[in-house]
């Protein structure tokens, strides 16, 4: 039996949820992406925002936020656990469990990485129809600085269980880094995410395309070109800013393609191509070629990957990748893997190689 919606009033906006292990956070901000719709319709979950403040190191946080794919959902209760949102009957729920951030580990691979980065996992499913994915209000001015801004000052006021803050006050300031990256359907709400603004002037930034240009460049030439090579701009220094792009073939390769060629030309970056070997699952290169890439250069680098896992490459099988995201700005993998772990295989790569 397929349920119905159940609308609130509006004023039942539900408060933000402080999860019982004082990292994460359910949160119901005014700038995220489905905000209207949601208080237009009375399912107020379209509003929700998944977030996760791993301990802190230091004075300056990097920030990842991340637009999740096709049949998700981002609730979660006091306890962590997914639930069942409310826009989303029992029957369509039951295809997008477990969650997002249950399903990709968004907590585990903050906490892993060097930077600790805080998380934000937006809502950007359509409830009309959930294997698809939508902007919203990313869509208007500094739509993603917004959603940004408006998360980190309810982190500030929302208590921990154990009744400190999740973050000190004034912390849109303290960003050391950004990191954006989109899987499957989550391209469509990247596109207007990472249209030129102030935001990516201020700070040096990551975007991770994962598996994600059905049809589309995901706003990569735009935010590219806008950018150029200059101190902030497409580069290997520590202040600049690159790009990830993979593939698993078909559409998502064919726009892969295009979009890495208009690069090359607007940049003026070379394109250097790398492939794996069959039987050994080990780039095709001798020693003193792979030594080329321990220096830093303006250069895309597209690697034909073959990996030895379709859901968890070893460590010695994405060492070369790993290499690269570090001393290439532009990165543009083709592989194997399955789709649906390109989040947990290449955000943390691309973690681990940040600039700054």
């Amino acid at each position: 039996m397929v349920e119905p919606h159940l609308p609130a009033s509006p004023d039942q906006r539900p408060a933000d949820v402080a999860v019982k292990n004082g990292r994460t956070a359910l949160l119901y901000p005014s700038h995220a992406p489905l905000a209207d719709r949601a208080r237009g319709q009375g399912t107020w979950d379209l509003r929700a925002c998944w977030t996760h403040v791993p301990p802190r190191t230091g004075n300056r946080d990097t920030i990842l936020v991340y637009f999740h794919g096709h049949n998700g959902s981002v609730k979660v209760d006091a306890d962590g656990a997914c639930v069942r949102p409310d826009w989303a009957t029992s029957d369509l729920f039951a295809g997008i469990s477990p969650c997002t951030p249950r399903r990709y580990g968004l907590d585990d691979i903050a906490d892993n990485a060097r930077s600790k980065p805080i998380v934000l996992a937006p809502e950007v499913v359509d409830p009309d129809n959930g294997i698809r994915c939508i902007a919203g209000k990313l869509a208007e001015p500094n739509g993603l600085a917004l959603l940004i801004g408006s998360c980190l000052k309810r982190l500030s006021k929302l208590a921990t269980p154990s009744g400190a803050p999740y973050l000190p006050p004034g912390h849109l300031s303290s960003i050391r880094r950004l990191f954006v990256a989109a899987h499957s359907g989550g391209g469509i709400p990247l596109i207007p995410a990472i249209a030129p603004a102030p935001l990516f002037q201020l700070f040096p930034s990551d975007v991770v395309m994962l598996d994600c240009l059905y049809g589309h460049d995901g706003g990569g030439e735009k935010w590219c070109t806008s950018l150029g090579t200059g101190p902030r701009g497409i580069g290997n220094g520590t202040d600049q800013c690159s790009l990830l792009i993979t593939t698993t073939g078909g559409s998502t390769e064919k726009s892969g393609d295009a979009l890495v060629a208009a690069l090359a030309q607007k940049l003026g970056f070379p394109k250097v191509n790398v492939a794996y070997e069959q039987q050994s699952r080990l780039p095709r290169l001798t020693a003193a070629e792979e030594r080329r890439f321990d220096a830093p250069a303006n250069e895309i680098a597209e690697i034909s990957h073959v990996t030895d896992s379709s859901t968890a490459p070893s460590a010695a099988n994405t060492a070369f990748i790993s290499k690269v995201l570090k001393t290439r700005p532009i990165v543009y993998v083709k592989t194997n893997v399955a789709h649906d772990s390109h989040p947990t295989v290449f955000i943390p790569l691309s973690l681990a190689a940040a600039r700054s």
